[in-house]
Parts: C-alpha cells; sequence; structure tokens
C-alpha cells in the first residue's frame, strides 16, 4: 500500500488525498526524499486538513462572524403594521342610539443609519361607517416622515455603528487568529517530522554500533581460539555487545514514542497512528551563506506575523468601545424634524393638508454612573490591548533575532559534527587493526566504537536541530503559512533548505 493510499485510508477523502499528490510531486524530488515514505509536504497539508486545534480556531472565526451579523441587526430597516377596528353606539341629534364602526390600518418603517440618524415613515388610512343620523361616512389619509437627527451623545454614529465595527475587528482578528494558529499547527507537525526522521536515524546508528560490537565479538572469538586473546576479553565485549542491543531497543520504542507524536500533531485518529509509513524527505543541507539579522527582517516580520495583525485589530476594536463609552457620558441632545399630508374626503380644497414640526429634546441625567463605569472599563480593556501589542511586537524582535543565531549556530553544529564523524570512523578502523594484533586495549576497542556512536548521534541530532531551526525561524519571521482560510500555503521547499 502506497503513502497517500494509506493517507487516503486514514482520512476517507479522496480529494484530499489527490491535493496532497499534487502539492507533494514537485517538493518530493526537491527534498531528496525516499520512495515510499511519508513526506514533508504530506505531513503538512494533513495537519491543515485534520489538525483539532485548527478546526477549533475556525470555530472561532465562525462565532466572531455570527458576532457581526447580530450587530448589524440594528441598521435592518423594521416594517410594522397594524389593523384596528371598533364599534360605538354614540346618541345622535334626537338623542336616539346610532352606530359607528371605525377601521384603522397603520403601516410604519424605521430604519437607524449608521450615522447615528434614525428615519421613522407611516401611513394611516381611516375610515369610518356612520348611522344616517351620524351622518355620512368619512374616510381620512395621514402620512408622515421623520428624521432624528443626535447632536451630542451618538454624534456621527459613534455608539450606534460602534457595535458593527468592533465586531467586524473582532472577526478580522478571528481571521488572522486563525492562520498563526495555523502556522502553529504546522510549525509542531513538521517538528514532529524531523524528530520522527531523526529516530529512525538514530536506531539506524545503534544498529550499526550493535553490529560492530557483534562483529568485535566474533573477531574476539577467534583471536580467543587462537590463543591470542584471554577468555575475559571475550566476556567483557559480549557484555558490551549485549548493552548495545539494549540500548537499540529503547531506540525502537523511541520510534513508536516519535510516530505517535507525529500522529497527533497532524490529527490523525488514534488507530491509524501505526499506519504511519517511515519519513521520506531528508534533513536539510547546510547553506552556503549564513542567514542575517537586519532592520528589513523585522519589519518584514513585523508585516508578516498574523498574531500580530490579530492585536492590532484587537486594540482598534477596543479603541472603538471606548469611544463609544464616552460618547454615552455626554447629555442626549436630538433634532427631530417632522412632516405629514393629511387628506380627508370631508375636507375642502382650500384646507391646508402639509404640516411640519421641528423640535429639540434634551435628556440629562443628573448621574450617569453606568456610563462612567463603561468608560473606565473601556479604557482598561484599550490599556490592555496596547501592552499586548507593543509587548508582542517586542517579543517579535527578540524571537527572530533568537531564530535567526539558532540557524547560523545549529549549521556550524552540523559542520563540525560531521567533522567529527569523519575523523572517528578513520580513527576507529586503526584502532580495531591495533587491537588485533594486540597493540591496543579491550578498553580501547570499546571506547573508539563509542566514541564514534557518539559522535553519529550526535550529528543526527545536530541535523534535527538544524531542521527544526529553520521551521522556528520560518515561523517566527511569519512565512511559515501564506495566504487564507481554505486557502492556506506552506512553502515546505523552504523548510527542507537552509535561508
Amino acid at each position: 500500500m502506497t503513502t497517500l493510499s494509506r493517507l487516503a485510508r486514514v482520512l476517507g477523502s479522496g480529494v484530499i488525498v489527490a491535493g496532497l499528490a499534487a502539492h507533494a510531486s514537485a517538493d518530493v524530488a526537491a527534498a531528496d526524499a525516499a520512495p515510499g515514505g511519508l513526506v514533508l509536504d504530506q505531513v503538512v497539508q494533513v495537519t491543515l486538513s485534520a489538525s483539532p486545534e485548527l478546526k477549533l480556531a475556525a470555530t472561532e472565526v465562525e462565532i466572531a462572524s455570527g458576532e457581526l451579523t447580530v450587530s448589524r441587526a440594528a441598521f435592518e430597516l423594521k416594517l410594522t403594521t397594524a389593523a384596528t377596528a371598533s364599534r360605538t353606539s354614540p346618541l345622535d341629534a334626537n338623542g336616539a342610539r346610532a352606530v359607528q364602526q371605525d377601521f384603522l390600518v397603520t403601516a410604519g418603517a424605521q430604519r437607524l443609519l449608521r450615522n447615528g440618524v434614525l428615519a421613522t415613515s407611516e401611513v394611516s388610512l381611516t375610515r369610518s361607517l356612520l348611522s344616517r343620523s351620524l351622518g355620512a361616512d368619512t374616510a381620512k389619509a395621514d402620512v408622515r416622515l421623520g428624521v432624528s437627527i443626535p447632536l451630542l451623545r451618538d454624534r456621527g454614529g459613534a455608539s450606534s455603528a460602534a457595535a458593527e465595527q468592533a465586531a467586524a475587528r473582532d472577526h478580522e482578528a478571528a481571521r488572522w487568529g486563525l492562520r498563526h494558529a495555523a502556522a502553529q499547527q504546522v510549525l509542531a507537525a513538521v517538528a514532529a517530522y524531523w524528530d520522527y526522521q531523526a529516530a529512525h536515524r538514530r536506531l539506524e546508528v545503534l544498529r550499526a554500533s550493535e553490529a560492530r560490537a557483534e562483529r568485535a565479538v566474533e573477531e574476539t572469538r577467534a583471536l580467543v581460539q587462537a590463543d591470542e586473546r584471554t577468555p575475559a576479553d571475550l566476556i567483557q565485549l559480549q557484555g558490551n555487545a549485549a548493552s548495545k542491543r539494549a540500548t537499540r531497543a529503547s531506540a525502537e520504542q523511541g520510534i513508536v514514542a516519535a510516530r505517535t507524536a507525529l500522529g497527533l500533531a497532524m490529527g490523525l485518529p488514534a488507530d491509524a497512528i501505526a499506519t504511519l509509513p517511515p519519513p521520506a524527505t531528508a534533513f536539510p543541507k547546510p547553506a552556503s551563506g549564513a542567514a542575517r539579522l537586519d532592520a528589513g527582517l523585522v519589519a518584514d516580520t513585523y508585516r508578516r506575523r498574523a498574531d500580530l495583525a490579530a492585536a492590532e485589530q484587537r486594540t482598534r476594536s477596543a479603541s472603538i468601545r471606548l469611544e463609544a463609552a464616552r460618547s454615552d457620558q455626554r447629555p442626549r441632545l436630538d433634532l427631530l424634524l417632522n412632516t405629514g399630508y393629511r387628506a380627508s374626503d370631508a375636507e375642502s380644497l382650500d384646507e391646508p393638508r402639509v404640516d411640519a414640526l421641528v423640535e429639540l429634546r434634551l435628556e440629562l441625567p443628573l448621574s450617569n454612573s453606568a456610563a462612567r463605569g463603561q468608560v473606565m472599563q473601556s479604557s482598561a480593556a484599550q490599556q490592555q490591548r496596547h501592552l499586548a501589542h507593543d509587548d508582542l511586537r517586542r517579543r517579535i524582535a527578540a524571537d527572530v533575532a533568537m531564530a535567526v543565531e539558532a540557524v547560523t549556530h545549529a549549521e556550524a553544529t552540523m559542520l563540525e559534527s560531521a567533522e567529527a564523524v569523519h575523523l572517528f570512523e578513520t580513527g576507529i578502523q586503526a584502532v580495531q587493526r591495533k587491537f588485533q594484533l594486540g597493540g591496543a586495549t579491550l578498553f580501547d576497542l570499546i571506547q573508539a566504537q563509542d566514541a564514534l556512536t557518539n559522535a553519529l548521534l550526535f550529528d543526527v541530532e545536530s541535523q534535527r536541530d538544524h531542521a527544526v531551526a529553520i521551521a522556528v525561524l520560518s515561523f517566527q519571521s511569519g512565512r511559515l503559512v501564506e495566504g487564507d482560510r481554505d486557502n492556506f500555503r506552506v512553502p515546505v521547499a523552504d523548510l527542507v533548505r537552509a535561508p
């Protein structure tokens, strides 16, 4: 079963796997990946599709979207209508009981504009059916238009539009937060992948160490049979080989642990983690030039970091709410403009039918403790947002500097460890030859073998640290994940070569 077909069975979606194949085709060759294994690009794509943490972050965007929709309800057009029928029995001019039936139908509409202006309109139709003793039937129509303009409190929509504006900023912050969550999950999966690769490489080293110890046992057994070595030397080497077998068995369990950590980071179900194939993407090679920290990199990082963009949006949201709270502290002074048109079949054509009304309405609360308390809370919340934003910028600059240094030192360490492996491989051959000729002690042989094993293990760790340092630098500089929701892009090629 191929890697892609396994992932198809794990995820139960051919669409996702088809996308993995399209993404992986170019990067596998670039990463010098072994055939049949799990490549880094597949890990990244599955993480973006299946990570529970990322799905939780996506629900935060949906919640913020719902809050934004709710905030817009205040500006929707509201229609009202009513129908009333009444029957009375008034006395006519002769003192006799008569019958009057009134029918009233009204329809109105109002809409709050985002600048705080409230526009209203109403149409009413009245029909009165009278007994003959009361006179002729009548009909009336009334059309009215009104506008309320805030002059102090809520002027320009400072309060009315604040909820929607703040919700829009919160929604944008949630979207940036989703991208940052995607970067965090991808970083965790990439680091877990390199741990998985390192676990396999450690097992290879320890198996080679075990093989060297077994060869030393067989060679020494032959020397003992030829009376060139004492049986005590053979016992020592047999004990050393047993120790190497125990260490190798522990490394096999380490692969299980690393595979489990990788599967969890990818978001795979528990029963599918054991089916993950071995890693196929090799560790990145050292770059020809070291990464450098400059002002341009930090400035570009500020522009790219999704968590900083989210913090900026939350700061704007807090500022909007503070301005709304300050507006609510002011007295309420509204200018009301009202005009109408009346028509009746009983009126003469010479009677005025249009009227207008101009009104100033003042509301002056003696104590506005609720508004003052809201200003205090909003001001403190805004200060919190500013402090969090400034602290995040400070930490980002420091983390980027540290990530650049980590890549530089990891490359230097990897080069030195590779040189150490080469020297120990050359030296162990001489020690083995001298041991066979009796010119080296058993302790010299075991020490030389252990030194080579330790050098190889350290070389694996240095390559793992170098690979993780590249991923961390990509994350800290805001380059790990690009795009927006449902269209996240991860430049995997940049994760298999040093910047």
